[in-house]
C-alpha cells in the first residue's frame, strides 16, 4: 500500500489528469495508477518484480533513486506543515488537527 509520500510522489511526477483511488485511502492519484507507474518506472523511480507466488500480481519497489526523492518530499513536506503552523500554539495545533480530523470523518461517512 502506498504511503501518503508515495502518493505525493505519484502525484508529483504524473501530473494532473483523471482520479482513482489508492488501496490504503480514498485520496485520488491524478492518472490512472499503471500510467503513473510506468511514468514512475521510466524515470528510474520504480521497479516491478514478479509475485513470488501469484503471476498475475506484479510487486512495485521503490529504487534508491525513488527512496531518496520520498526522503526530500517528506522534508518538504514537514517544513511546509511547520512554515503553515509556524504561529500556533501547542493547544491551537491540536485543535486543528482535531477539527481536520472530524472533517475528514465527515467527508468520509458519505
Amino acid at each position: 500500500m502506498p504511503t501518503s509520500s508515495a502518493v505525493t510522489a505519484i502525484r508529483a511526477i504524473a501530473g494532473p489528469s483523471s482520479s482513482v483511488f489508492t488501496g490504503q485511502e480514498k485520496s485520488p492519484i491524478p492518472i490512472p495508477s499503471f500510467i503513473a507507474c510506468a511514468r514512475m518506472e521510466a524515470a528510474g523511480l520504480l521497479r516491478r518484480e514478479p509475485h513470488p507466488s501469484d503471476r498475475r500480481m506484479v510487486r512495485l519497489r521503490l529504487t534508491s533513486r525513488g527512496r531518496d526523492l520520498e526522503k526530500a518530499i517528506d522534508e518538504e513536506i514537514s517544513q511546509l506543515t511547520e512554515r503553515a503552523l509556524a504561529t500556533l500554539s501547542t493547544a491551537e495545533r491540536e485543535a486543528l488537527i482535531r477539527t481536520l480530523q472530524q472533517i475528514r470523518r465527515n467527508l468520509e461517512s458519505r
